[in-house]
């Protein structure tokens, strides 16, 4: 086997039995006469070995010299709670708001008057609020308590109301979330994401959008809901607590988050979709047009002229709009066009056409027959494409009224929402429309007369 030269690093890596290995492999090659390598170059090989053996020895005879000296009583003792030694750093603020212990004090804060928050959890009152602009976060913290959105909501309590809105939200599931701050314009594109195939010292390139049109800001809205004293102060178990706050607060909340993607005014709270002024593709719609050649010519037609990237959303619709218009749709054979599957877990899926469809509660969106004129009632679009913007840290408040002489609580949440790219939404609204007469929707046989639904 040929000898192979080692460098410092490879001879400091060697062990004890290694090293008087590797002596014995130098010393043939010195005295083998065949030898091919050179020999300055089995010189250094020496000189390195030597070099680390050199190096082990000093740092044995420091060892004992250490050893030595700790055995006559030299040294310092170190205590194992000694606070030079911790290296872990834990998030105290974060610790103390998830505890059962604040839980118990939340629930007794907002149950009973007067009451005020004890200072081991007054001093964290300020916690996860420091990169908000907000009002609430500029304001001077009193007794442990914000001036106008007071104390924060256990951190137990807002994962739960988080996670029930995630797991009961069906317009809210869809939407994107983010935490950007509030008042600052932000690009289009950072809400998008582009996947490039490049090279070993390529990198993709950014996305171009117009500086001047392509922004969007987000403000400061606050969402309270009110509420008044229930059993929920007689509750002793933190668990409980949690609980069922969780829940009320969750569904007062989804309901109007859910309500806002779609009807915000934007004034004072979310700009909703049928709201934004720049979603300007619309389409009216009549009971009559309702049939096979209706909804192809009004509806199809209508999404097929929407550029590719944007033919990847749904159609959004109250349940009895489905229910009475599209699922007992029949083409000239009598065969149904919109289908209803379920899945292993029960929920339906429901299509027409191919086309995917949403349907939702009465509250969100009207049904056709009850729509006023020009009034929205079904909307096709990628709902990914709102964005709702919230730190999701929810703060609450009791106070006393004496104008009723009642005992009242909030829960406090700042929040706004909006259409990012509003180019690949459609409005269907309720009512003729002027340029029908192009669609041949009034009948020029007997078969387009039909009316197309089942008995």
């Amino acid at each position: 086997m040929a000898f192979e030269t080692m460098d410092k690093t490879q001879y400091r890596a060697l062990s004890n039995e290694a090293l008087e290995l590797r002596r014995a492999e130098i010393v043939e090659e010195l005295e083998n006469p065949e030898s091919e390598v050179a020999t300055d170059d089995l010189m250094a090989e020496r000189d390195m070995l030597k070099a680390e053996e050199e190096r082990r020895k000093a740092a044995y005879e420091m060892k004992a010299q250490t050893r030595a000296a700790v055995a006559g009583g030299a040294g310092k003792t170190i205590a194992s709670d000694d606070k030079k030694k911790e290296v872990r750093v834990h998030d105290r603020a974060a610790e103390a708001l998830s505890s059962d212990e604040y839980v118990r004090e939340f629930a007794h804060y907002l149950s009973n008057r007067g009451a005020q928050l004890s200072p081991e959890f007054a001093q964290y009152q300020n916690y996860q609020m420091r990169d908000s602009g907000s009002p609430a976060a500029q304001a001077s913290p009193v007794a442990g308590v914000l001036a106008d959105a007071g104390i924060l909501v256990p951190l137990t309590i807002q994962q739960q109301i988080i996670s029930r809105l995630e797991d009961r939200g069906k317009i809210y599931n869809e939407v994107t979330k983010t935490s950007h701050p509030g008042g600052i314009d932000i690009p289009f594109g950072d809400f998008a994401m582009e996947a490039s195939w490049i090279g070993e010292k390529e990198v993709s390139n950014y996305q171009l959008i117009n500086p001047l049109e392509d922004k969007i800001s987000f403000r400061y809205h606050q969402l309270e809901v009110r509420y008044a004293q229930t059993l929920l102060a007689s509750v002793i178990s933190p668990q409980v607590y949690s609980s069922k706050y969780a829940e009320s607060a969750a569904n007062a909340i989804l309901d109007k988050l859910e309500d806002g993607i779609l009807n915000g005014t934007g004034s004072g709270q979310m700009l909703g979709v049928f709201r934004d002024a720049r979603l300007t593709n619309k389409q009216a719609l009549a009971a009559a047009d309702f049939t096979v050649k209706g909804y192809e010519q009004k509806v199809k037609n209508k999404i097929a002229r929407l550029a590719s990237g944007y033919r990847n959303g749904k159609l959004y619709m109250a349940e009895t709009t489905w229910n009475y218009y599209l699922e007992g749709m029949v083409d000239e054979n009598g065969q149904p066009v919109a289908r209803v599957n379920y899945g292993l877990d029960g929920e339906a899926t429901r299509t027409i056409f191919g086309q995917r469809v949403e349907v939702l509660d009465e509250k969100y969106i009207p049904y056709l027959d009850d729509a006023d004129e020009g009034q929205a009632f079904m909307l096709y679009g990628n709902l990914s494409e709102y964005v709702i913007n919230s730190n999701m840290q929810l703060r609450a408040d009791r106070w006393e009224d004496y104008d009723t002489n009642t005992f009242k609580n909030r829960l406090l949440m700042i929040v706004d929402g909006k259409i990012v790219n509003p180019y690949g939404f459609i409005k269907f609204t309720a009512g003729d429309d002027s340029e029908s007469g192009e669609s041949g929707e009034s009948g020029e046989s007997g078969e387009s007369g039909e009316s197309g639904l089942s008995a």
